[in-house]
């Protein structure tokens, strides 16, 4: 027993001196949020608070699909979205109330605190405050909360095990949208059957068409190998989609049918480039906040993409996608490895690799893609609402 209190007051000094090194170095945050955590724990745990969010500037995706059924349905239960205040996605969510301001001590405190955590990104360096991640260092024993992975894409075409395995995660639950992609994370990314829960993503509940049928989407995603602006300038990926907005041919094409382009480049890319070119009065170019991703998809006819997987929630809706891979070997090299499900072989659209066949395709559209169609079907699981079904799992039937 007088082992156990000298052990007990050895760590009781050692916590004291870690705590007080933050008041001396005048890093209030991190300090309040651990007296709070000591003082208030007990209290706070009982509310089972759960914490949701994407990145800290987005409340598009899944989380925030989810968290506006909640807030909708259930409204007993503590759920906030964490979100930057500064974000033009703000105006999304603040009128559906329990919003935390990202990086604020109340941030900080509720990460300490909550039940669960759900993220659509990689929530630790999504969601986590530099504070939090302090606090953890010292602390791990306090991190009690079930850490949820919803997603923001079906996973198959890129492997992503050694981004997301269980080892380096340790998600509680992995949301996955159909038995093909429960397989492929149980098998490659370490997790158990009941781990894994096949509800489909919670935005596919809002996914309606509202096209007219005269209006192209172009959407391609990401390269990790560019890094600065003058990297994306002189890549071949830049070169690519600069040539094709700027090409004539494409520019009469869409006049003799009447039809328009919408270009939204990747979150990354906007980073690098304060303005884009005006191409032609048919192609609008719309930079993140001044529309949302499933508004664009629900109000365009037909995607042109490369790898990225919103192609799945466009051909949810049955409408053509083309799939623009100039790429491909570089893509699955250097961005990452090449999933189960092959590009070249089982994809729900057409796939080419020059500008040439992306004009001839495009002539024939909105026809060019219908027979491939049906794969989409080996990908997704449509339901009446992915939403309920996925929180009747998280909530365990907890929450009438």
């Amino acid at each position: 027993m007088l082992e156990k209190l000298k052990s007990f007051a050895v760590q009781v000094k050692r916590d004291v001196r870690y705590d007080a090194s933050f008041l001396k170095a005048k890093d209030y945050h991190t300090f309040l949020a651990i007296l709070l955590y000591r003082m208030f724990r007990l209290f706070y745990v009982k509310k089972q608070i759960w914490l949701i969010g994407e990145r800290k500037d987005t409340a598009q995706d899944n989380s925030y699909h989810l968290y506006h059924y909640i807030r909708k349905h259930h409204p007993n239960v503590n759920i906030y979205y964490v979100i930057d205040k500064q974000s033009p996605d703000y105006q999304f969510i603040k009128h559906l109330g329990n919003i935390i301001h990202f990086n604020s001590l109340k941030h900080t405190f509720y990460l300490l605190i909550s039940h669960k955590t759900i993220n659509s990104y990689v929530e630790t360096s999504n969601m986590h405050t530099e504070s939090y991640k302090k606090i953890m260092k010292y602390y791990p024993e306090w991190q009690q909360n079930e850490k949820i992975f919803i997603q923001h894409g079906v996973i198959g075409v890129s492997r992503v095990n050694h981004v997301l395995h269980k080892n380096r995660m340790n998600y509680s639950q992995f949301v996955v949208s159909s038995p093909f992609e429960k397989k492929h994370v149980m098998k490659e990314f370490g997790y158990s059957e009941n781990e894994v829960i096949e509800t489909g993503l919670a935005r596919w509940d809002a996914l309606e068409d509202t096209s007219t049928g005269k209006e192209i989407l172009i959407m391609p995603t990401w390269r990790s190998w560019i890094k600065t602006e003058q990297q994306l300038f002189t890549s071949d990926y830049w070169k690519r989609y600069l040539s094709l907005l700027e090409n004539e041919e494409f520019h009469r094409f869409l006049e003799q049918k009447n039809l328009t382009v919408t270009f939204f480049p990747h979150y990354q890319m906007q980073k690098l480039i304060g303005e884009f070119p005006a191409f032609h009065p048919r192609i609008t170019v719309v930079k993140q906040g001044e529309e949302t991703v499933q508004n664009l998809l629900r109000s365009h006819s037909m995607l042109l993409t490369d790898y990225s997987t919103v192609s799945f929630d466009f051909a949810y809706m049955n409408k053509p996608v083309l799939f623009y891979q100039f790429d491909y070997d570089d893509f699955y090299s250097k961005h990452y490895n090449e999933g189960p499900i092959n590009h070249k072989k089982d994809l729900f659209g057409e796939r080419v690799e020059t500008e040439k066949e992306v004009i001839q395709l495009l002539k024939q559209f909105p026809h060019f893609s219908i027979h491939k169609a049906n794969k989409i079907q080996n990908y997704v699981v449509k339901e009446h609402s992915h939403s309920n079904l996925l929180f009747n799992q998280l909530s365990g039937g907890n929450y009438e």
